[in-house]
């Protein structure tokens, strides 16, 4: 029995000493397996940077040997730049930036960084509209007529009766319903026995704001670059509208840029105008798309911190509406048959198709490119061009073009700068012709019935001029509170004279608020004929204005003007009048008194030009119709509320 229990000992301990051998081996295993799983610490901390609390948490990495590392785009969403780090793959450490010092507070799990500038991303705020984008409402159906209608009789004074001349009326309507608007344009007139009726414009209009596109079908004018001549079609456009979104900002707006200590308040000043203010955070910081004015500038950039101290920085700008805004595109497609006569004839339209597309693209702020095209019956064009500031002082626009016809082949060049120097604001154009340049312009034009063509349309002649040369100097005189004004003009056309035409204006400041002015011009040419105005404007407060001018041209002796008129307001109940001499080779006097009310404006004329009277009597307005009913008003142009404020009298 005791042997039993002594051989039960032994083998319990033989199992003991077994056993602990094992631990013993799996204690000193131990170590190996943390030092094979070991890794970086995952922390998520609260940046500083120089003192200033960012506000966010970032992601980080804690090696064992201290350093602290995080990802790019952690980096960047604190404000951070990895200024002479090398990142391996996406992970970037804090000690290897340059200029940037760490700590790290364990028990307030935060991070401060201090740092310089140029390791800081500038935080950028939009100094642009703040309305938030507003969605159109759906369009219900209704009606607009505008009309203008003018009656005109005439007689002389030898003469007992009046002799009626005939009634026009310039008609203009729309109706809207939720898919387009169809509107319409014509003439109408009665003259004696006769009467004539004149179509001039008919579309059909689609815009979705969401595309920011615009569909007419029906009469339209062809867009292009500024050395492109518009011509009339009869067809169809697709085109960029940006007016379907009027909290976009196109234009490339002045950018200032700064750095603040401290959060601060930041007032930028233009021409001594406070045109924005913005709170802004402590480190660099860019404020684009401020409000200002055309061209070049200096605006001036105030920081003020929390007790009231100030720091004044100034930045050079430009700004122009024929730039774009980066990654902007505007473009017209046009389609259709030239039309002929317009104001003549309704419908007059060449027999061939024509096609035509512009375009525009902001590639930066500091660059627009544009392009152009136009295509028909033997007919290919092509050009293309840039528009871009220079030193923030100057803008150029250059642009090349090359046509094809069956006539031959033709070349153009144009080059434009608009620019402000020590005070003097120059504009400047050239453009040249090569060979035989062709456009649909010139194709569908009617030297016949050039009389007839609308301005500015097909006006322009069967060709491009062959040199087409302007220049404008604006000089400011500010110790005699005057302003100076040249220009000179050069145009040659095939198989007519060269006109080189120069002109002089001066307007200054007399008598407290009175203007004086004067002009001349005159064709190089011919100097013993120029042309001069001379003239005098008093303003008499809320009683109008007088003005006395004198004026000279070639072929005519001197003509005196006075006139004295007070114009309407904008508000119904509103009078306006005007009273005008003339004396000179020939005497001619006349009075308009006008009335603004709630339905339409109404005007009365009287002319006398020697012997011979004239008598007209004009209103203008509109008939609106909607679901709330019909109602008469003053001229819609391209909206318009109805509005019910419960009770009447009340201004709206």
């Amino acid at each position: 029995m005791a042997r039993f229990r002594q051989k039960h000992r032994y083998d319990r301990n033989w199992w003991k000493a077994l056993f602990a051998g094992f631990f013993v081996i799996l204690v000193l295993m131990r170590p190996v397996q943390p030092a094979f799983a070991a890794g970086p610490t995952p922390l998520y901390l609260e940046v500083f940077i120089n003192g200033q609390s960012t506000r966010l948490i970032a992601a980080f990495k804690r090696y064992e040997d201290g350093r602290i590392s995080t990802t790019l785009s952690e980096l960047k969403e604190v404000g951070l730049k990895p200024v002479g780090a090398t990142p391996s793959g996406d992970e970037v450490f804090l000690a290897d930036i340059s200029g940037l010092k760490y700590e790290y507070n364990e028990e307030k799990q935060s991070i401060s960084i201090t740092t310089g500038n140029e390791t800081r991303i500038a935080k950028k705020y939009n100094a642009g509209p703040r309305e938030a984008r507003a969605d159109a409402a759906p369009p219900g159906f209704g009606a607009v007529l505008n009309y203008a209608i003018n009656a005109a009789a005439s007689n002389n004074l030898k003469m007992t009766e009046a002799g009626f001349d005939g009634v026009s009326a310039l008609l203009d309507g729309w109706i809207y319903t939720p898919v387009g608007v169809f509107a319409s344009s014509a003439i109408v007139s009665s003259q004696k026995d006769n009467g004539h009726y004149r179509r001039l414009d008919t579309t059909w209009t689609y815009s979705d704001q969401k595309s920011m596109r615009t569909y007419t079908i029906g009469d339209i004018v062809s867009n292009g670059p500024v050395w492109a001549r518009p011509v009339r079609l009869g067809g169809v456009r697709i085109s960029r509208n940006f007016r379907l979104r009027p909290d976009l900002v196109t234009v490339p707006l002045a950018t200032v840029s700064g750095s603040a200590a401290v959060p601060s308040t930041v007032d930028i000043y233009i021409k001594n105008v406070k045109v924005h203010s913005q709170d802004v955070a402590a480190g660099p910081f860019a404020l684009s798309n401020i409000p200002s004015v055309s061209g070049s500038g200096t605006a001036r950039v105030v920081v003020r911190d929390a007790t009231g101290r100030e720091t004044e920085s100034y930045a050079d700008f430009f700004t122009a509406p024929e730039l774009l805004a980066p990654g902007l595109l505007d473009f017209s497609i046009e389609a259709g048959l030239a039309r002929r006569n317009f104001g003549e004839k309704s419908f007059d339209y060449d027999k061939n198709p024509y096609v035509s597309a512009s375009a525009r693209y902001g590639w930066s702020d500091s660059l627009t490119i544009n392009g152009h095209a136009e295509a028909g019956l033997d007919l290919a064009l092509v050009g293309g061009g840039i528009i871009a500031p220079v030193a923030k002082r100057a803008l150029i626009n250059l642009a090349g073009a090359v046509s094809a016809h069956k006539s031959g082949t033709g070349f153009l060049a144009y080059a434009s700068v608009e620019t402000s120097l020590f005070g003097l604001s120059i504009n400047a154009q050239t453009q040249r012709t090569f060979g035989d340049f062709r456009d649909i312009a010139s194709l569908t034009f009617d030297p016949a019935k050039a009389a007839f063509a609308a301005p500015g349309i097909v006006l322009s002649g069967a060709e491009f001029p062959k040199a087409l040369d302007r220049i404008s100097i604006g000089i400011p005189v500010p110790a005699w509170k005057a302003s100076l004004n040249a220009s000179f003009i050069h145009t040659r056309v095939s198989g007519s004279p060269t006109n080189n035409i120069f002109s002089l204006s001066l307007s200054k400041q007399v008598f407290g608020r009175a203007s004086l002015y004067a002009t001349a011009f005159s064709d190089l040419n011919d100097m013993k004929a120029p042309s001069v105005f001379v003239g005098l404007s008093i303003p008499l407060g809320g009683w109008g204005n007088a003005s006395f001018g004198g004026s000279r041209s070639p072929g005519k002796g001197w003509r005196a003007t006075t006139t004295y008129s007070k114009p309407m307001t904008g508000k119904p109940g509103s009078f306006g009048w005007r009273i005008e001499d003339q004396e000179g080779d020939t005497s001619q006097r006349n009075g308009t008194l006008s009335y603004k009310s709630r339905y339409a404006t109404l005007e009365g004329r009287v002319a006398q030009t020697g012997n011979d009277l004239e008598y007209s009597a004009y209103a203008d307005g509109a008939f609106v119709m909607s679901k709330d009913g019909f109602f008469a008003t003053n001229r819609v142009d391209e909206a318009f509320a109805i509005v019910d404020a419960g009770a009447p009298g009340i201004p709206v």
